[in-house]
């Protein structure tokens, strides 16, 4: 039985992998595009593509207790895969969905990883702008990157195996998720109690907990 309100509680190794582990091929997230396509996403899938993501983003710099913003992307299957990677590395999550007060958010967080899709043209624009004289990785989701950005799925499918970092001469990080819309702080006790928040991740960890299949179904 994993105990959910413990200190050292990870939802990627000990909720992901571990439904991976039990049932492999049960579908987790059912995923249909804008345009209809749809995707099943196994446990399995979960696990292994959550793992190159994140060994992509440690061999790019990405470290334990770093900061990794995700902007939107909450209509893509991409969203759920980043925010289990990032926990496997154990960085914290930033996320933010509006363009408002983006450069503020980055100058006040200051992330290590910034992650964004390709054709959200007046987000890409400001934080290269934001962004232009550090050494922040620039992430996007789509093709073709935006010019001096990465490419997550060719990274990924670059990356080799992923180990869980080594954190016994660390504590933990006790914040996991800074939701920036609100500038609301989750930790590792509050991380699994958000059931009541509309937040899409919020109803995926309930999901996965339950050992439900998630559906999301891009807005049109």
């Amino acid at each position: 039985m994993v105990n959910i309100n413990s200190h050292s509680f990870n939802f990627g190794y000990d909720i992901i992998d571990n439904n991976a582990y039990i049932t492999p091929n049960r579908i987790a997230l059912h995923y249909v595009s804008k345009n209809g396509k749809q995707l099943q996403i196994t446990c399995d899938d979960m696990r292994h593509h959550s793992d190159i993501i994140a060994e992509f983003m440690r061999y790019k710099g990405a470290e334990p207790g770093n900061k990794i913003m995700i902007v939107g992307l909450e209509d893509t299957f991409e969203y759920f895969l980043l925010l289990i990677a990032i926990h496997k590395l154990e960085a914290i999550t930033i996320f933010i969905n509006t363009t408002n007060n983006i450069k503020h958010t980055i100058q006040q967080h200051k992330p290590s990883v910034i992650i964004a899709h390709s054709e959200d043209t007046t987000n890409i624009n400001n934080i290269t702008e934001a962004c232009n004289n550090n050494n922040t990785l620039l992430v996007s989701v789509g093709y073709p990157p935006p010019c001096g950005w990465k490419d997550l799925h060719f990274g990924a499918w670059r990356a080799k195996e992923f180990q869980r970092p080594d954190l016994s001469n660390n504590n933990a990080n006790n914040t996991v998720i800074i939701d920036a819309n609100n500038n609301t702080q989750y930790t590792r006790k509050t991380f699994t109690h958000t059931a009541n928040s509309n937040l899409l991740w919020s109803r995926f960890i309930c999901s996965q907990i339950e050992s439900k299949t998630f559906v999301i179904k891009h807005n049109t």
